[in-house]
């Protein structure tokens, strides 16, 4: 890696391993200037926040689980108030970046996402699709919203609403097809430009 790299560590770990070796991970990169994502299960997220990554993008159960220190479990949209969740990714991701996190993405389904950041947050619909297959969705955000963040060039400031927007684009997008991922580049433009047109006054 060199200096204003974006690495992005995500996903589940061997058995058995301590997640120090996580936090000995994040110590290196960082020494070497790189910036870090993690969007990994809350035990090492948990032990990690210390380490203060540039971002995180846990869902909301995984968030809540890693502040309570305990299992997190699989939201079911249908008993949940969109009220009651945007509140509690909002908390979620304040409390992160309370923890350590630098800015912290909490995605929440068909609900929307919440980014916190020194204090402030700001809450971004979902995109409203007839989804075929979720499976994916969460690692298609981070693809979205890595996108814009790798194509800033180096000095200029990152538009984060714009990231959001396109990891919103790129889940929904991937949400639509059946195979994981699976993203129609011209669809996604076509959706972001829809979120901006909302979120103009």
């Amino acid at each position: 890696v060199r200096a204003g790299d974006i690495v992005l560590i995500m996903g589940s770990f061997p058995p058995g391993l301590d997640p120090e070796c996580l936090c000995s991970l994040m110590e290196a990169l960082q020494s070497s200037g790189v910036q870090v994502l993690l969007d990994v299960n809350p035990r090492w997220l948990a032990a990690s926040l210390t380490n203060r990554p540039d971002v995180v993008t846990p869902n909301l159960e995984e968030a809540e689980a890693t502040l309570s220190e305990s299992i997190a479990n699989v939201m079911d949209a249908e008993t949940h108030d969109e009220n009651a969740v945007q509140e509690r990714a909002e908390r979620a991701a304040l409390f992160l970046c309370e923890r350590g996190a630098q800015r912290a993405f909490v995605t929440a389904g068909a609900s929307g996402v919440a980014m916190a950041h020194a204090g402030v947050t700001t809450w971004f619909p979902a995109y409203r699709i007839d989804a075929v297959s979720t499976v994916g969705a969460g690692d298609s955000f981070v693809a979205g919203l890595v996108h814009v963040w790798s194509a800033t060039a180096p000095g200029n400031s990152i538009d984060w609403s714009e990231a959001a927007r396109f990891g919103i684009a790129t889940s929904a997008n991937s949400c639509e097809n059946i195979r994981a991922g699976g993203v129609d580049p011209i669809r996604v433009e076509q959706i972001v430009a829809n979120l901006r047109e909302v979120a103009t006054p």
